[in-house]
């Protein structure tokens, strides 16, 4: 991916790897690693980024972290429940702490600010990760220093966020067999919450589809599992919040 070819369609195009090629020369979409290395070559001063996938407060994996100092962020904020990745998710927008060290983030952080400072991260930048109108997790950015991100370079972690969320819709695990919905091998429970979703999100039935395997696979649970928390009404998806019991 070169320099000049930083659009969220170069991020999401091809991997552009010699290895890859398939048959008829096609190439495998970018992944979120991908997106996560071509981020950090256009924001210099970030320090590290990762993107987690989010479906609720249960259910969070850290897809891939550049270094262990913002693994360790990504797991304090699971852990704790708190801090800017929760509230871009939550809020659906951009959550920019240009410097964690100021008095008033340690009322709006109390438990996670002191184990994030005691890593040495003086910066965090979260950005809701997602292809469409619901977000499926966060990138989240982290510097050293501390120091505003630029009008451009918050353009171009915007541009990532959006990239990360095609990436992660084209991760086997989450969509193999996603347009399969109304084939073969799926149980009535699982066709009764995918339309369940879909009316709660205002999806088609492949995206609602998609939306439970991401929470099944963030979660660790089973499909049919989380299918049938759906169905029962013990799980529910909203557009402007983290799903929840």
């Amino acid at each position: 991916m070169g320099q000049s070819d930083f659009s969220v369609s170069g991020l999401c195009a091809h991997t552009r790897r010699d290895d890859v090629d398939g048959p008829g020369g096609e190439h495998e979409c970018s992944t979120v690693a991908d997106v996560v290395v071509a981020c950090l070559s256009r924001l210099p001063g970030v320090d590290g980024a990762a993107v987690a996938l989010m479906t609720g407060p249960d259910a969070r994996q850290t897809v891939h972290a550049s270094d262990g100092v913002i693994a360790a962020v990504e797991d304090l904020q699971f852990l704790q429940a708190q801090g800017p990745g929760w509230e871009a998710f939550a809020g659906g927008d951009p959550v920019l702490v240009a410097d964690l060290h100021q008095a008033r983030h340690r009322d709006r952080w109390p438990a996670y600010l002191p184990a994030v400072s005691a890593l040495g991260v003086s910066a965090i930048f979260a950005f809701p990760v997602g292809a469409g109108r619901v977000p499926l997790g966060v990138l989240d950015l982290y510097r050293r220093t501390s120091g505003a991100l630029t009008d451009e370079q918050v353009s171009i972690a915007r541009a990532c966020a959006i990239a990360a969320g095609y990436a992660l819709l084209n991760t086997d695990s989450l969509t193999h067999t996603a347009a399969a919905v109304s084939g073969h091998g799926y149980r009535d429970h699982v066709h009764q919450a995918v339309g369940m979703v879909l009316v709660q999100l205002d999806v088609d039935s492949q995206e609602a589809l998609l939306r439970l395997r991401a929470h099944s696979y963030a979660a660790s649970r089973g499909l049919d599992d989380v299918c049938h928390d759906v169905v029962d009404r013990r799980l529910r998806f909203t557009a402007n919040s983290m799903p929840g019991l």
